[in-house]
């Protein structure tokens, strides 16, 4: 704690950087509550809890992101998710169902952060959900192994190996 204390542009960059996580989540969450606000004591704890998380799990200055990088990733990530929704919502809609459920175990081998990103972004692609991540090991769980989970996994890892460095 000194040390930030004593390095005022770290303190201002740190500042910066929760100040820019509080007003993102408080804008997701004047978003989900569609603008009305009936009371502000609770949604403001969650807020500065869910940034004082952020500010824990992703330090400021960790991540250095390339931005055309990112601008080439969004619509993919984008159009995949809406490729991955439309399979699961089709799935729930079939009388029978059709899954075939699994656990499979992926040997990855980008470095520690874009790994954590990665495990990030496949549970949030439909039909995926990582429930394990530990040095070059990722589990994940799928709906239908029929798909080409492992495949996509990899492209998906060699998409963010690109994003930040």
């Amino acid at each position: 704690m000194t040390s930030r204390l004593r390095n005022p542009s770290r303190w201002k960059t740190e500042a910066a950087s929760f100040s820019l996580r509080t007003v993102a989540f408080a804008v997701a969450w004047w978003i989900l509550a569609e603008g009305k606000v009936a009371d502000v004591v609770m949604p403001a704890a969650f807020i500065l809890c869910a940034a004082a998380s952020s500010r824990a799990l992703c330090p400021p200055g960790v991540w250095r992101w390339k931005p055309i990088a990112v601008a080439r990733f969004i619509p993919w990530f984008l159009w995949n998710s809406f490729l991955g929704g439309l399979d699961v919502a089709l799935r729930a809609l079939r009388p029978s169902m059709p899954l075939k459920p699994a656990i499979i175990d992926l040997d990855i081998k980008v470095s520690e952060k874009p790994a954590l990103l990665l495990a990030w972004i496949a549970s949030l692609l439909p039909g995926t959900a990582c429930v394990y991540l530990r040095d070059n090991t990722m589990r994940i769980h799928v709906l239908d192994t029929r798909v080409s989970t492992v495949e996509k996994t990899r492209d998906l890892e060699r998409r963010l190996g690109t994003l930040c460095e």
